[in-house]
């Protein structure tokens, strides 16, 4: 399922969480990291893509917690755009690999919108 994003907006902060093989929080052993961007299945920007780990008022990091953040600045996306971002992480001798995908939406930011999922 892919989120829709409105024109105009230049960042997108999607969350996600690891968890261990008992559905426990917990962060990766090695990642996560971004492994592939692609606008309209064309290869993109990787560096457009990064990942942040979630933080608490402390600031600490929150187990398990992360955002994958978007540049669409960078990106130049236009409507009906549809972004992928290919995130991999490794985690207790498995490599896990998922895609989060965008696409963009031809209504403006302050205008009014919809929300799938």
């Amino acid at each position: 399922m892919s989120r829709l994003v409105p024109l105009g907006k230049s960042t997108e902060w999607v969350s996600f969480v690891t968890e261990n093989g008992a559905g426990i929080l917990a962060d990766p052993d090695a990642g996560p990291t971004v492994v592939n961007v692609q606008k309209n299945g064309s290869d993109s920007l990787e560096s457009a893509v990064t990942i942040e780990q979630q933080e608490d008022d402390g600031p600490a990091n929150i187990t398990g917690t992360f955002f994958a953040v978007f540049d669409l600045a960078a990106l130049t996306v236009a409507p009906n755009d549809t972004i992928s971002a290919t995130i991999s992480f490794q985690m207790d001798g498995y490599i896990k690999t998922f895609p989060i995908d965008l696409t963009i939406g031809e209504f403006a930011v302050n205008e009014p919108k919809v929300r799938v999922g």
